[in-house]
């Protein structure tokens, strides 16, 4: 499955960066988050309730940010396990002056 989407924030891009390095505002941002601490630099770990489709359940997993490059762009990997199976996803965050 590939989802893809836009989403704009009104901001100077630096200062859009910064609130998404904050954990409080990432978790916030991520639909069906129910905990995320941050176990690493760049890694954490959560509880979502996640619907997609025909499935619905609670995972639980790894969020981890790599590929940083400030403030341009980074990438999102999603690792998580529940009882409706597994669920992974990769996510690529651009951000750029409009």
């Amino acid at each position: 499955m590939k989802l893809e989407g836009d989403h704009i924030f009104k901001g100077p891009r630096n200062e859009v960066w910064d609130m998404f390095m904050d954990v409080d505002v990432l978790s916030s941002a991520l639909p069906g988050m129910q905990k995320m601490e941050q176990i690493a630099d760049d890694q954490f770990e959560g509880v979502l309730n996640l619907r997609i489709g025909p499935v619905s359940g609670v995972f639980s997993g790894k969020l981890t940010r790599t590929d940083l490059q400030p403030p341009e762009k980074c990438t999102l990997i999603v690792d998580g396990k529940g009882a409706p199976g597994f669920a992974k996803g990769t996510g690529n965050v651009v951000l750029s002056e409009q």
